[in-house]
This record gives structure tokens, sequence and C-alpha cells, in this order.
């Protein structure tokens, strides 16, 4: 019998390099992410090297239940 194959093929990875920072002020609160992703045989074609910048803002509210 015959086994089918799994798990072939050229394989994708990534690097990130990143700094994070959270500031807070009263109930409410900013949190920024950025970085670098490298990225080697990016969509899994070979020798298709990428370097990214990449981010996230995000705010919120705290709510206190006293």
């Amino acid at each position: 019998d015959e086994c089918p194959t799994i798990l072939t093929g050229t394989v994708s990875r990534t690097v990130r390099a990143a700094v994070r920072g959270t500031m807070s002020r009263g109930p409410g609160y900013l949190t920024l992410d950025l970085g670098l992703n490298r990225i080697s045989n990016r969509g899994h074609l070979e020798g298709r090297d990428a370097l990214l910048a990449v981010g996230t803002l995000s705010f919120g509210l705290r709510l206190d239940a006293h």
C-alpha cells in the first residue's frame, strides 16, 4: 500500500524583533507594538525573502466595579 506524503515543500520562516510599550492614564490605556519581520521563502517560494515593518496600536478603557 502507498501512503500519501504530507508536510512537503518549501519551508517559510519568520523571525520578528519588536518593542512594545503601554501607557496608562486614569482609566484609559494605550499600547503600541512595533517590529520588523524577516521572512525567508515568503509564500513558500524559494529565494523570495522579505523584510516587513509591522505594528499594532490599541487603546481601551478600564472600568472599576466598586
